[in-house]
């Protein structure tokens, strides 16, 4: 199924990720891959990453179209486009009081029923960092801090996640992001120029020359 679209707050923004490792003979590893992400009015978002190999460079770009209920990967290394059909999110229904009491009974019964009592590990601890602008946009901050402790997963010292996140609350879009993981190593993704206006409509269409591969073309047949 689809997300709900975003509507009414389009952009054009180009982002950096850096990803950081060091191993356990002291070696450096660094990579950066830039991306560029838009969406237009209508709430419809195309993600471009830049591929490169050897002399060669391409790109791929992933389309989600909640107008057409539509997901499409465009491959530029073989022309080809896959198209996913997808279906909007219908709306909850309120559970009924018959629903709640057989959901209370089948959580107690969960928790009866279990043999392995679960592992210890300390909650994500939430910090609000406050407000600044990034690119001129306003965002406001939190970090979130996960201990794990000594022995879980086999480890002799105690580990510590830290995630920072500097969100838009207008755009709805994540503006920086670093995720500090001492096992995985540290990772930033980075908003680094951003355009307020609609995109060019034909980012959303496939190129001609590329060939459409129907990936569920049964779910047409489904759509309301």
């Amino acid at each position: 199924m689809a997300l709900p679209a975003v509507s009414g707050l389009p952009y054009t923004l180009e982002q950096t990720q850096t990803t950081e490792r060091t191993l356990a003979d002291g070696t450096h590893i660094t990579n950066e891959r830039k991306t560029k992400m838009v969406r237009d009015s209508d709430g419809r978002t195309c993600t471009i990453f830049f591929n490169k190999i050897g002399d060669r460079s391409s790109e791929t770009l992933f389309i989600e179209d909640p107008l057409a209920h539509e997901r499409i990967m465009l491959n530029g290394w073989d022309k080809t486009a896959e198209v996913t059909h997808t279906r909007p999110i219908p709306a909850p229904h309120p559970l009924t009081p018959e629903q709640k009491a057989a959901l209370e009974t089948a959580r107690a019964k969960a928790v009866a029923n279990a043999d392995v009592p679960p592992q210890k590990s300390s909650s994500p601890n939430s910090e609000n960092l406050g407000s600044q602008s990034i690119q001129g946009i306003y965002v406001e901050g939190r970090r979130m801090t996960t201990v794990i402790p000594v022995g879980q997963m086999g480890n002799d010292r105690e580990l510590r996640r830290v995630i920072e996140n500097w969100f838009s609350p207008e755009l709805k879009i994540s503006m920086e992001q670093t995720n500090d993981d001492p096992i995985n190593g540290k990772s930033t993704t980075k908003v680094t120029s951003i355009n307020r206006g609609d995109p060019d409509p034909g980012l959303f269409r496939v190129p001609e020359g590329y060939k459409v591969i129907d990936k569920n073309p049964e779910a047409t047949t489904a759509q309301p």
